[in-house]
């Protein structure tokens, strides 16, 4: 052996290019300088040189960190420590590497440190191929090689392999793919250099980016065969969206359905902007469904998804099949346009439709299950440019979930006018003139609005009844400052709303006999009527209008006390007072008929009856003269405190707001003073409870539940009496929130604390929460005694709790209804994260729900798992897409 540079010291990096087999260029420092030949060549100033026809044309970069030396014939190189050859996208990397120049082939081994441990190990990569290894063989000449004990990641998934070969693109010349040939092979979702899992096959081939073939395998978990054998198995190793068959993942089983597969269907990526889901499901005992899904982007334009879902479920009664068909029907849309996608044009929002229960049949948890309300809202706005009018028109949906009741708006359409000044001059001159104040104001709307229940509303019958309206409005108005102090307000309001449909009345003089029912004898009685009124629907456009006018008077008192000492620094007072005149004419004569029923004339029975029916914005209804004085008192109070923790005054709400609102009509015959409503509202410990007062005080006597024109003070010597309160007390609280209230934390600023109670032993519970909800009502009965009565007592919480770093606790919600004495539809699980598996178990007692499942987090292995509950599901082999 011959030791060119010996063991000397040698720079940190040692790099050469070989250009064989042009050996002679060069391939170690010398320290002596080589004197430049002056001499002109022959034929031209070219050397002879034979150059094999198998050379590579391209350079090789090869180096190492440490040490390299080459052997006796001159043809191998040896290189340590973080040694390297390269060549175009090849990149080998190792502790050690041997590279042959004749047969452009290198070996790569780990580096052995003091300790024996292995260190370096082999790395190699083609393009955005790669490998980690002990030991590693590639010819950069054929572009084929030998990996030993070698790991490969493929998208999510890792291919592990005893014996490796390698065959580039380059050298395939057929089909020009990559290709992984692997004995003794496994793939598995973990990434420990021991799998927890895996399918072990003794052959294996994988065309990365594409899918990977395995012949006989059988399921090994913990490194211990397990009796699960497949003869042969096809596993997707996609890197990009494709289209591809969706296998369900389990066969299911459910009491009244039957044996099933949920979730088959094919997968569309349409382009890069669109993509479409459309799945299925099928039951042996005749149930079936359908679900189209889709989600779309475009960057600066728009984004959303959507989601159709129609179910025909059949259920198994006494041992005999429904003949009935039961359809559910679900459609969800959210759209939501980017800012930058137009000036002033967006259109976007929610719309979540439920019908005949399809989210209840389907989905167990607290959330759908508690959720009474659901709601839609879809826009599509227009800021008219250069103009002082903006429109708005769409859609929007409210459904009871508990008794079925949808009620939906469509179409929907609205034009305001922004505040208007028409005297301001534009060129203001000294001070602003009276007539420059008035503003006006106008808005107009179209609503169409269909209610039926959530089986009814595609009917012929519901769009039949389609309530259908207009209403515009004016308003002009102007605020003063009168007498330093005060505010003067005068405003005129109009309004126009157009009915499409109203009601005919006509009298029938017949007289008729209307049995009211049995005797003790059983014999039916009968009540003579002298006349019936008879009431015809018509469509015609029949305006209603109204017109009033107001002026007010308001101004502000403050009241302040100041402390020096103590904990309690301050208290202000702000009494908001306002008192006004109203006026609006008497229109019941012209939208109300007066006919008598009893045609006899001895006899009078005479009704008024509204010739306008309940439309989009509500009934027409007349109303008496109104000549009303009206007042209004508000109340806020707050104060500061002296904060030992940081030696500053800070301020407090101590009363939100405390209003008494009433009026005086003198145009009514009697009754004239309207009932006093009293508002109340404060939060307590940094908004964490929050309380809310309603009352009513009314200065009139009450008799068989009906006002009577006699005042109080005339028979109790009592300005007014009490006619019904409410209290509400609600509150929604984290743990976090609690503690920092006890610690004296204010506010977060926004930066991590190490020392606060959100850290350590409490970070455990900062996502659980505490809520409460109490509903008290007072109020007087039919037979004048006060009735107390508590309509709501609810505690609940709800949250995550972080038991360890692997265990969680999940609580969706549990609470306990103190009024009904009974649990509020508890939802509790808990989760165990194992690596690279997942245990989790879910248990809703109300839906007579639980569940226990344990499985590999890997999506493309995801058929490996196990998933017991009630309605048990029995553990199958499937799933993926290719």
């Amino acid at each position: 052996m011959c030791f060119v540079d010996g063991f000397g010291q040698i720079p940190d990096s040692v790099s050469r290019r070989i250009f064989p087999p042009l050996q002679e260029q060069g391939t170690f420092s010398d320290s002596l300088a080589i004197e430049i030949d002056t001499l002109m060549l022959p034929h031209g100033g070219k050397k002879n040189v034979n150059i094999s026809p198998d050379a590579i044309e391209e350079a090789i970069d090869w180096g190492a960190a440490d040490t390299m030396w080459f052997d006796k014939s001159g043809s191998k190189v040896h290189l340590y420590g973080e040694a390297f050859v390269r060549l175009e996208s090849m990149n080998m990397k190792a502790g050690y590497i041997v590279f042959d120049f004749d047969s452009s082939e290198a070996l790569a081994m780990p580096a052995i440190d003091a300790s024996g441990k292995e260190t370096q190990l082999p790395y190699f990569e083609d393009g955005d191929q790669n490998f980690t290894a002990r030991k590693l063989r590639f010819n950069f000449k054929s572009s084929k090689g030998m990996i030993y004990d070698a790991v490969k990641k493929e998208g999510e998934l890792f291919v592990h392999g005893s014996v490796i070969k390698y065959i580039s693109k380059e050298a395939d010349t057929l089909n020009h793919i990559e290709t992984i040939y692997a004995r003794h092979g496994m793939i598995t979702g973990c990434d420990c250099a021991e799998p927890h899992y895996g399918i072990r096959a003794n052959k294996l081939k994988v065309v990365p980016n594409k899918l990977a073939v395995l012949g006989f395998s059988h399921l090994e978990i913990a490194g211990i065969p397990t009796p699960a054998i497949l003869p042969f198995g096809f596993y997707p190793m996609f890197s990009e969206e494709r289209s591809g068959l969706i296998i369900p993942k389990n066969y299911s089983f459910h009491e009244s359905l039957g044996y099933g597969l949920e979730g088959l269907g094919y997968y569309f990526p349409i382009n890069d902007y669109y993509d479409l889901t459309v799945t299925g499901n099928i039951y042996t005992r005749g149930t079936w469904g359908l679900n189209v899904s889709s989600n779309y982007k475009k960057r600066y334009k728009y984004s959303g998804n959507f989601r159709i879902s129609y179910s025909n479920v059949r259920t198994e009664v006494n041992g005999k099949l429904e003949r009935k068909n039961d359809h559910k029907f679900q459609f969800s849309l959210a759209h939501n346009q980017d800012r930058k996608a137009h000036p002033y044009m967006n259109i976007g929002g929610n719309i979540s439709l439920t019908l005949n229960g399809y989210d209840k049949t389907f989905n167990t948890d607290a959330q759908t299950r508690l959720n009474n309300i659901t709601t839609s809202n879809f826009t599509f706005s227009h800021d008219m440019p250069n103009t002082i009018f903006s429109f708005n028109g769409g859609l929007s949906h409210s459904q009871n979930n508990q008794s079925g009741a949808v009620s939906v708006e469509f179409p929907r359409a609205t034009l305001n006018m922004r505040t208007y000044y028409p005297f301001k001059l534009k060129k203001p001159r000294g001070s602003e003139k009276w007539f420059e104040k008035i503003n006006i104001n106008y808005n107009a709307n179209l609503k169409n609005v269909f209610e039926a229940t959530d089986t009814s509303l595609f009917t012929a019958e519901t769009f039949k009844n389609a309530k259908l309206g207009m209403k515009h409005s004016a308003s002009s108005s102007a605020s003063y400052s009168v007498f330093k102090y005060f505010s003067l307000s005068p405003s005129v309001n109009y309004s126009e709303t157009y009915f499409y449909k109203s009601r005919q009345f006509e009298h029938d003089q017949s007289v008729i006999l209307d049995s009211i029912g049995l005797d003790v004898d059983g014999n039916t009685i009968y009540d003579t009527l002298y006349g019936q009124v008879l009431i015809d629907t018509i469509n015609n456009i029949k305006p209603f209008r109204q017109f009033n006018t107001s002026l007010n008077l308001s101004t502000k008192q403050y009241g302040k006390l100041q402390f020096n000492k103590g904990w309690l620094r301050g208290i202000r007072h702000v009494v908001s007072y306002n008192v006004g005149f109203s006026y609006s004419p008497d229109t019941r004569d012209l939208y109300e008929v007066e006919i008598d029923r009893d045609f006899r004339e001895e006899y009078e029975d005479i009704q008024r009856f509204n010739v306008f029916i309940n439309g989009p914005f509500g009934q027409g209804s007349g109303s008496d003269k109104q000549m009303a004085l009206t007042y209004s008192i508000g109340n806020n109070v707050e104060g500061k405190y002296f904060s030992r923790k940081d030696s500053t005054l800070k301020k407090m709400t101590l009363l939100q707001s405390f209003n008494i609102t009433g009026n005086y009509n003198f145009a009514a015959d009697s009754l004239k003073f309207s009932t006093i409503n009293m508002s109340a509202s404060t939060s307590l410990f940094n908004n964490l409870i929050q309380l809310r007062y309603y009352g009513t005080l009314d200065p009139y006597m009450k008799e068989n539940n009906k006002r009577i024109n006699t005042l109080v003070w005339d028979e109790r010597k009592l300005p007014f009496r009490h006619e019904r309160s409410s209290l509400t007390i609600t509150t929604g609280m984290g743990i976090v929130e609690i503690i920092d209230l006890f610690s004296g934390k204010k506010e977060k600023d926004g930066k991590d604390d190490d020392k606060s109670a959100g850290t350590g032993t409490w970070d455990l519970l900062k996502s659980f929460r505490i809520n409460y909800d109490l509903g008290i009502s007072w109020e007087i009965n039919r037979d004048n005694r006060d009735t107390f009565l508590i309509s709501r007592h609810v505690l609940s919480t709800q949250g995550n709790i972080k038991l360890s770093k692997k265990w969680n606790l999940t609580i969706g919600h549990i609470g306990y209804d103190i009024k009904a004495n009974e649990l509020t539809y508890p939802d509790i699980g808990f989760e165990r994260d194992l690596h690279c598996w997942t245990m989790n178990f879910s248990w809703r007692p109300r839906a007579g729900h639980y569940s226990f499942f344990i499985g590999v987090n890997s999506s493309d292995l995801s058929f490996i798992q196990y998933n017991h509950g009630q309605t048990p599901l029995q553990n199958s082999i499937g799933g993926g897409i290719f």
